[in-house]
């Protein structure tokens, strides 16, 4: 093998899909890389209630430069639920996790998270009532491309005055249309779709 010599302090990372249960037919890097790296395992953004970053980062994606975001303030935050607590007597509130509640940027994140979930086959949304049918084969959402939906939206879209709501309606019809993903993928995205109202 050659070495280069680099300058000091110098760093680089790389990325690589390597292969998994749901993708074994991936290459393992080569042993010679492979000594040579450190690995770190990325999963996606977490996106939950108590946890939202997915969601932070689309609201990030959403401001100008002054730090403002010029959408209706009903179309981004989650929905409040009164909870009762009969032990203690006491009322709280938390964070309605059912697929419709909250506004659009809410639902989205949730949405995204699904797909996510989905594709890995875990539990989500739809699993309840489809079962394995529940599990998407091929399409998933890269984070990258959904906040580039997001700034093309805060960009564009936002100044002809079109609601979040149908621009990522129409985004998601796209994405979920595509030829490349099979049939059951492109009808399963539209009952996510349908069912975290992003239609």
């Amino acid at each position: 093998g050659s070495s280069e010599k680099l300058a000091p302090e110098f760093g680089f990372v790389g990325s690589a899909n390597l292969p998994s249960e749901k993708h074994p037919d991936r290459a393992e890097l080569p042993v010679e890389v492979a000594r040579e790296l450190g690995s770190l395992e990325v999963d996606y953004p977490p996106q939950s209630a108590e946890d939202p970053e997915l969601y932070e980062m689309m609201l990030a994606a959403l401001m100008d430069q002054n730090d403002r975001i010029r959408v209706q303030k009903e179309e981004l935050p989650p929905e409040w639920k009164e909870v009762v607590d009969a032990r203690t007597n006491s009322k709280r509130f938390e964070i309605d996790t059912e697929p419709k509640a909250g506004g659009t940027l809410w639902r989205f994140a949730e949405f995204v998270a699904a797909i996510q979930k989905s594709y890995k086959g875990e539990d989500n949304a739809l699993t309840a009532t489809l079962r394995d049918a529940s599990y998407l084969r091929h399409a998933v959402l890269d984070p990258g491309l959904v906040l580039s939906w997001l700034q093309e939206y805060r960009k564009s879209a936002m100044r002809s005055h079109e609601s979040l709501k149908g621009f990522l309606g129409t985004k998601i019809a796209d994405w979920g249309a595509q030829k490349i993903y099979p049939e059951e993928d492109r009808n399963l995205v539209k009952k996510f779709q349908e069912e975290f109202q992003l239609g």
